[in-house]
């Protein structure tokens, strides 16, 4: 299965070159959780769900405070939450 991924609306997706416009792959047997910010004015979380094709398990969307920079304006809340899911799974 390609990881490339086109929107319901056959436009492409938005998901990083290297993904979108990269080589045929394989899904990844591995749940996928993509973290954006809730204030990011150029990303949506419907956009973020083309991460799907790129595997085969699941893929859940995480949706913490700040906008597009939230790395490095909430670095907390996502240093929390990365923590707390990594726990889930090495548990």
């Amino acid at each position: 299965m390609p990881c490339t991924a086109e929107r319901s609306s056959g436009q492409p997706s938005s998901l990083p070159r290297l993904v979108a416009a990269g080589p045929p792959c394989r899904a990844l047997d591995l749940p996928l959780k993509v973290y954006i910010g809730a204030g990011d004015d150029g990303t949506d979380w419907r956009t973020t769900l083309d991460w799907r094709a790129c595997t085969a398990r699941d893929c859940e969307v995480v949706v913490l405070p700040g906008g597009h920079y939230f790395v490095e304006t909430d670095r907390a809340a996502l240093l929390a939450r990365v923590a707390a899911d990594l726990a889930e799974v090495v548990a």
